[in-house]
């Protein structure tokens, strides 16, 4: 059977994809932010073509997903908080 689960983006699942390093665009004030240990290559790449770039630490966000495949649901929350469990169903 085929796995229903790798759909986002890089065939990353929910759980997966909420576990990778983050960045934020923010309108106002005008500024991109990006955790430490996001991809040099993209901030590089972003911070020439004139965005306002500034690096923050891992951790202070939070985020949940909800993938629906076929019909099927898949809930996962972010693994990288203590308080999370990162469960997935």
């Amino acid at each position: 059977m085929q796995n229903l689960w790798h759909v986002l983006d890089q065939g990353m699942d929910a759980l997966t994809a909420l576990g990778k390093p983050r960045l934020h665009d923010q309108i106002i004030p005008q500024t991109m932010t990006f955790e430490y240990v996001y991809d040099n290559s993209t901030v590089a790449f972003l911070k020439g073509v004139g965005h306002n770039v500034t690096w923050v630490a891992p951790g202070l966000s939070i985020a949940q997903a909800v993938l629906q495949v076929n019909g099927v649901f898949q809930a996962a929350t972010d693994p990288r908080r203590i308080d999370s469990g990162g469960a997935i169903v």
